[in-house]
């Protein structure tokens, strides 16, 4: 008798793994699934295909290319979707210098950080309230240049020719 209930007992115990088991692999295939749908990140998003027109700034060092413009922004204002690729062993400090809309200096809210050999995004932010002041309601151009900064050479920053890009 007593081997009886042992043999249900492992019958049972044995039973009971094979369904946690089961239950596991569903799980994670249900997991997997979703994954799979969701939204592509800001990253597979903006660092896929890009054409020469996208470049707006490349040297032997770095590459800035243009992944989109959002006219609505954030909550400070109108946004250019930048893809910055570091091809170097240095850390660079990057900013905006005389930044126009149609030809209207206004503000901007744009320094990245990009470390050596990296890949990035970045928002180069239009501020709103300098828009409104100068009743600028649709941007059709923007000109700029960018200023480098070596954090490893301190001693010679760079700046860019400026920059011209048409949004409409």
């Amino acid at each position: 008798m007593k081997y009886i209930i042992a043999i249900i007992l492992i019958i049972i115990i044995i039973l009971t793994l094979t369904s946690c088991i089961n239950i596991s692999t569903t799980t994670n295939q249900q997991e997997s699934s979703l994954r799979s749908n969701e939204p592509e990140s800001r990253e597979q998003k903006y660092a896929g295909i890009y054409t020469d027109e996208d470049v707006i700034y490349k040297d032997t060092n770095i590459t800035i290319i243009k992944r989109g413009f959002d006219p609505a922004g954030g909550q400070y204002g109108p946004e250019i979707n930048l893809y910055i690729i570091n091809n170097t062993n240095n850390e660079y400090l990057i900013q905006t210098r005389d930044f126009k809309v149609n030809g209207i200096e206004v503000t901007t809210i744009f320094s990245k950080q990009i470390n050596p050999n990296e890949k990035d995004l970045a928002d180069l932010i239009i501020w709103r309230n300098d828009l409104r002041t100068h009743s600028i309601s649709l941007i059709e151009t923007v000109e700029f240049s960018f200023f480098f900064l070596n954090n490893n050479d301190l001693d010679n920053p760079y700046q860019t020719e400026t920059i011209i890009i048409k949004l409409k």
